[in-house]
């Protein structure tokens, strides 16, 4: 299951460095249209993409909630107008806000990825998410919420100023190929490493409620 799940990973990443590549190029140099109307074009591949998943189960994870947003900033910046070097910048906002967002419920006592795992762990079930929202009373587990919201506010943040450095130090063609990998490989290894650290510090699940 988790081959699968590897192998399933590894072609979105390459179709959604591959496919936007293809049109950015074929956009720009061969139909000459300007980098920010390519850009735009390009954005709207993973949008198709996220579609085409939404059809199949009717639901959006995590990772296609935050590609959707940032590609809808994208294209509202494109629209808007401007330096397409900002336009890819703009991808990534989303996830800087994220980020943010992170750090002022750590200031309210309800951390964000408590919100994040009772989607994960309960799902659309009340009983289960009665249940399970008991934990924030529990001080072991509120710590543990606190610590993981910390940790992905900090990812959240890091990735949005890496992506900034990338953006403003490459061509725009290199960052449709490096951009992808760079999100992928720092969303994809903190939640390998939430996992991790949840087990290893006991995840806090609806049984322990009881």
């Amino acid at each position: 299951m988790m081959r699968k799940s590897l192998r399933g990973t590894m072609i979105d990443l390459f179709l959604n460095i591959a496919v936007p590549y293809a049109i950015y190029t074929i956009a720009h140099k061969y139909f000459g249209l300007t980098e920010i109307t390519s850009l735009t074009l390009c954005s709207f591949y993973p949008i198709f993409d996220i579609i085409i998943e939404f059809s199949k189960d009717r639901t959006l994870n995590f990772i296609s909630v935050i590609v959707l947003l940032g590609t809808i900033t994208g294209i509202a910046g494109a629209l808007i107008g401007g330096d397409p070097r900002l336009i890819l910048v703009r991808e990534s906002f989303f996830t800087f806000l994220l980020g943010i967002a992170c750090f002022i419920t750590l200031a309210t006592g309800k951390p964000l990825m408590f919100y994040f795992a009772r989607e994960f762990v309960a799902g659309k079930d009340p009983h289960k998410r009665k249940e399970f929202s008991k934990l924030l009373k529990k001080e072991r587990a509120y710590k543990i919420f606190r610590f993981l919201t910390l940790i992905w506010g900090v990812v959240y943040i890091l990735e949005f100023l890496i992506k900034v450095f990338i953006v403003y130090t490459f061509p725009v063609s290199v960052n449709l190929i490096i951009g992808p990998i760079i999100t992928y490989f720092i969303i994809f290894g903190t939640i390998a490493w939430t996992f991790w650290y949840s087990k290893k510090h006991g995840p806090p699940d609806s049984r322990q409620t009881e």
